[in-house]
């Protein structure tokens, strides 16, 4: 029951290429949870400053 190492290497690039493509989805994952999470904070640095500005000429 020896396989050869063609089999191997065949096994052992779809391995690498799977590893791969979870680490790939992985890095997209976060660059966009980090785009989300700036947007997210500038929309609420800008609703801040807004608000800010409402409060301060009413007064």
């Amino acid at each position: 029951m020896t396989k050869s190492l063609d089999e191997i290497s065949v096994k052992a690039e779809k391995v690498a290429r799977k590893t791969g493509e979870v680490a790939g989805t992985v890095a997209k994952i976060s660059v966009y949870s980090s785009v989300w999470a700036v947007k997210t904070s500038v929309d609420k640095s800008r609703a801040f400053v807004k608000g800010f500005k409402q409060g301060w000429s009413s007064k």
